[in-house]
């Protein structure tokens, strides 16, 4: 359990700072909303492919719930 927390909290804590960060890089000097979109639609568009993965996965999950029924073999 302390695992999890502490990889998530690090998962949040590194997307917060490259999203926003303290100082801009060089090449986005004044330019906040042009860096923060540099940021925000590559993650977008990599939660988007996870969430299309998710949903092409659901027919394989649902296979994987069903129980097949015992049969008996002895006479």
């Amino acid at each position: 359990m302390l695992t999890a927390v502490l990889t998530t909290g690090l998962v949040a804590f590194t997307v917060v700072v490259l999203v926003w960060p303290l100082e801009l890089p060089a090449a986005f000097t004044g330019s906040r909303a042009a860096y923060t979109l540099s940021q925000v639609v590559p993650l977008l568009i990599v939660i988007g492919i996870g969430f299309a993965f998710y949903a092409l996965g659901a027919p394989t999950r649902e296979q994987d719930r069903e129980v097949p029924e015992l049969t008996s073999t002895s006479g």
